[in-house]
């Protein structure tokens, strides 16, 4: 369950904050042996049919790395190849966006 994946991420190593356009740090992503997490703090919970999209900009266009759910609050697991550096989030239909539409609602990088 979610508390399982709260506890796994507490437990893991930070490589990354993710920043709002405004500064403040809405996401983080830890890892450890088995995977990568993303965990929100702090954004808006979306209204059904809305959800978080994460996003790869360390190519030149962006890749989709999944959905996050609509929750601004949350831990949700997801593959994070060694190649990527750059990371965003933007908001999306539940389904899910080809290329990211909108501002994005958090950028950042992951430290090497």
């Amino acid at each position: 369950g979610d508390a399982d994946l709260d506890t796994l991420a507490q437990q893991a190593t930070e490589v990354a904050t993710l920043s709002s356009p405004g500064g403040d740090p809405v996401a983080r992503v830890v890892s450890d042996d088995d995977g990568a997490y993303l965990v929100l703090d702090g954004l808006a919970n979306l209204p059904d049919g809305r959800a978080y999209q994460l996003w790869s900009l360390t190519e030149a266009d962006p890749v989709s790395l999944g959905m996050l759910g609509r929750d601004g609050t949350n831990t949700v697991a997801f593959r994070l190849p060694p190649t990527i550096t750059d990371l965003a989030i933007t908001e999306a239909p539940t389904s899910g966006d080809a290329t990211p539409a909108g501002d994005f609602i958090a950028e950042g990088t992951i430290a090497s």
